[in-house]
């Protein structure tokens, strides 16, 4: 499976603990005991890297975000925004991904699942974070 697909993947995940307000780790078991349509190791072991990466840094990346947003905080923005947002963050402070793929992806995603002003919003905010 592409990283790019994986990383939706991972999006959907953090999406589902954002709406079930849950921890990462449990939504991380859930689905490793649901799985059935990634059966590669590495793949299973980038997402468990991910998800385990984002609860662990959880309160940098909300500060990262809060810090960055103008005229809003995390608690008020949709679950689209928030679940992009956390992926993204946690990249960029993960620093090993090149900062033009993350910010592409994460628009990608905004695209995809967000509302006709996701994307743009996504794309100021995650630009204030990276300068």
């Amino acid at each position: 499976m592409s990283r790019k697909k994986i990383r939706e993947e991972i999006f959907k995940l953090v999406f589902e603990g954002e709406i079930r307000n849950e921890n990462l780790l449990n939504i991380l078991n859930d689905f490793l005991k649901r799985n059935t349509e990634i059966s590669d190791e590495n793949d299973l072991n980038f997402i468990k890297k991910y998800l385990i990466g984002i609860n662990d840094r959880s309160l940098l990346i909300h500060k990262q975000i809060d810090d960055n947003m103008t005229g809003w905080v995390f608690e008020r923005i949709g679950f689209v925004e928030r679940a992009i947002f956390k992926c993204s963050v946690y990249e960029l402070i993960e620093k090993e991904i090149p900062v033009e793929i993350v910010v592409n992806e994460a628009v990608e995603l905004a695209k995809k699942y967000g509302d006709e002003k996701t994307s743009d919003f996504i794309n100021g905010v995650l630009a204030n974070i990276i300068n």
